[in-house]
């Protein structure tokens, strides 16, 4: 896919399955830019502030809430996700419910990473999740695949590299 003026590109998937490797691929090499997401959450070891999420307080969200400077957000795991638009080729890191709010607005493609479950519980865990954290994670994930629908393009990511995925990315 060559993308055209204002296409937004949608990665979807399973928590760590991906998404912002797949997203900096995009941006590093094809020069497509990153929209950052607004998040609640601690800053994890490494993190980036405006590169990785803009770490913003809860009291700052809700007032992002209350200007509508959000395209969709939504709270998970007592944070708050918020997306905000811009004109142009962008690509955004979203759960398949933000793009459910998303895909009417804009012009878009949605694209899902679909992980091998073991690869997915691993790196779940090399981030300090627990067994059960793990667990109510991978339910979640199941259950936020309840807002796909058949505009989104699947991609099975076992055996391939992030380079390899991004570039299925541009070819559809």
């Amino acid at each position: 896919m060559k993308p055209t003026s204002d296409c937004l590109i949608l990665i979807m998937g399973p928590a760590a399955s991906g998404k912002t490797t797949i997203a900096k691929i995009l941006a590093e090499v094809y020069h497509i830019p990153r929209l950052i997401t607004y998040t609640t959450r601690a800053q994890r070891a490494g993190e980036k502030d405006g590169a990785d999420y803009h770490f913003v307080s809860k009291e700052t969200f809700q007032k992002m809430i209350d200007a509508h400077a959000f395209a969709e957000w939504q709270s998970f795991d007592s944070a708050y996700y918020g997306s905000c638009i811009e004109p142009g080729t962008h690509v955004l890191v979203i759960t398949p419910q933000g793009y459910q709010k998303i895909k009417d607005q804009v012009s878009c493609r949605g694209f899902y990473l679909e992980v091998d479950p073991q690869q997915q519980f691993q790196r779940l865990h090399d981030r300090g999740l627990t067994e059960v954290q793990i667990h109510e994670r991978i339910a979640e994930d199941q259950a936020e695949k309840r807002f796909l629908d058949a505009s989104v393009r699947y991609i099975d990511t076992h055996q391939k590299t992030p380079a390899e995925i991004a570039d299925v990315i541009m070819k559809q």
